[in-house]
């Protein structure tokens, strides 16, 4: 097991850091000001850059060590924060306090569910797009088993891919040999095992999505903001916003460091719990979430049908398989240091054996590597989006169950979004993208909001811990 003081990720390895300059005591300013490196401000970056705007990117500390998106098990669309028929119940509720009947509530709590659905499944396929574009080398795979527990875990999951299937989600696969593959598919409790190496009787059945899968996080992160600042976003290390300036035009946002960075717009892609000037408010989130990093034996039957496999406990567990290195993780705290690392590693570890009996006989002296990854949890039941000072200020968190594909998704609607300076679009084909981005991000800011909490331990253990003053 490692001796630093912060465990060292197998990802620390397999890529070069990407480290710029701090703007300490620098004056600046910009179209678009994204304050967080991680996917979402990235796809954001990526996006606003393609419409010709002046973007800068800054990190609080050194990017891809700290955030979620550099530091988690680089898992995609392997399960859903709420079940589809959970979320239908939820945002009928929702219509029928607005004044909508109960024939209205139900069309439109349908249409919402399936503009969600549809936002992540393009945030997953935002991920391989990306990773071809700019030749990150990423390893993006789709493929993931959902396996279920219990029946009614079963019936939830099947549930919803098959609300996905009459809502001819289909259409979004692409092409094989001049047809387009289904997108799912169930399979027995006798099946799993033979397909994924799982041990007998300890599910039920599952679902195959090929919309999910998996990729090298830290690789695709680090690869992509190299590939911007060669095209000319700006990045800054070590800078972290504090407090805001408002004009009728423009904003200058002060960081710690002593730089100031005037600005059109602001994205708050930072995710973690921050005020700034007390009326600019993300919602509070909890972490940790553990990783550890084995080497499969040759013999060992685990994952060769499939790279990414995830229950439905609560927490789940889960692994990811990259060659013959595996990726798992089951628990999780509010905190982490070197000791929680090291025993949690020794618990997943014996808890990936009983899930695959290939790796039996592993033991912790087979552990390769374990870090904690700060993967965030808001208290929020859906992703949200909230948009504060005329639209000027943006901010956005997803419960990490969805955290990779939907940071990518929504991030890149709101680089799309963001008006450009004199608010002139460059032709028609940029004001229509700009206002089906507008539109498309309407969604995320309609979800219930607030301290609805899902009922699983994680959260409410999380929550237990929070002092009311804490909270927004």
């Amino acid at each position: 097991m490692p001796k630093a003081a912060r465990p060292i990720s197998a990802y620390d390895q397999e890529v070069p850091a990407f480290s710029p300059a701090s703007a300490a005591n620098q004056r600046l300013s910009c179209d678009l000001l994204i304050a967080g490196g991680g996917l979402s401000g990235l796809n954001a970056a990526e996006a606003a850059l393609r419409r010709g705007l002046d973007v800068i990117v800054i990190e609080k500390g050194a990017f891809g060590l700290e955030a979620a998106s550099g530091l988690n098990a680089g898992q995609f669309l392997t399960g859903w924060a709420k079940s589809v028929d959970v979320m239908l119940v939820d945002l009928a509720h929702q219509e029928l306090r607005g004044g909508a009947t109960e024939a209205q509530a139900r069309g439109r709590a349908e249409r919402r569910v399936r503009a969600f659905l549809k936002r992540t499944v393009e945030g997953c396929q935002r991920l391989a797009a990306l990773d071809h574009a700019y030749n990150l080398r990423a390893s993006v795979k789709h493929g993931a088993i959902v396996a279920a527990v219990t029946d009614a875990d079963m019936e939830g999951v099947c549930s919803a891919y098959k609300f996905m299937e009459q809502s001819n989600f289909r259409a979004l696969m692409p092409l094989a040999g001049g047809v387009r593959p289904r997108f799912y598919q169930v399979l027995s409790a006798r099946e799993l095992p033979h397909r994924y190496g799982t041990a007998e009787e300890l599910y039920i059945g599952g679902v195959v999505d090929q919309f999910g899968g998996s990729f090298q996080p830290r690789k695709l992160l680090l690869g992509l903001a190299r590939a911007l600042a060669k095209r000319g976003v700006r990045f800054f290390s070590d800078t972290e916003a504090l407090a805001l300036d408002f004009t009728d035009k423009r904003m200058t946002v002060f960081c710690g460091n002593g730089a100031a960075i005037e600005t059109r717009t602001l994205f708050m892609a930072n995710a973690y719990a921050r005020h700034i000037n007390g009326d600019v408010f993300e919602r509070v989130i909890f972490e940790y979430d553990y990783v550890v990093q084995i080497e499969v034996p040759e013999e060992a039957k685990v994952l060769f049908s499939g790279g990414v496999l995830s229950d439905t406990r609560e927490p789940c567990f889960y692994a990811r398989r990259h060659g013959r290195r595996l990726y798992i993780g089951y628990e999780e705290t509010p905190e982490a240091s070197l000791e929680i690392t090291r025993e949690v590693a020794r618990r997943t570890i014996a808890e990936g054996a009983r899930v695959f009996p290939g790796l039996g006989h592993l033991t912790e002296h087979d552990i390769a590597s374990a870090w904690s990854g700060r993967v965030y949890y808001t208290l929020d039941d859906y992703p949200f989006l909230e948009r504060v000072h005329r639209g000027r200020v943006i901010s956005f968190a997803a419960p990490s169950d969805h955290g990779n594909s939907l940071a990518a998704r929504v991030g890149e609607l709101v680089g799309q979004s963001v008006a450009r300076p004199g608010r002139l679009p460059r032709n028609e084909d940029d004001l229509r993208q700009q206002r089906l981005a507008e539109r498309q991000l309407r969604l995320f800011e309609q979800f219930p909001k607030g301290l609805r909490l899902r009922p699983g331990r994680r959260y409410q253990a999380a929550a237990g811990a929070l002092s009311d003053e804490a909270l927004p």
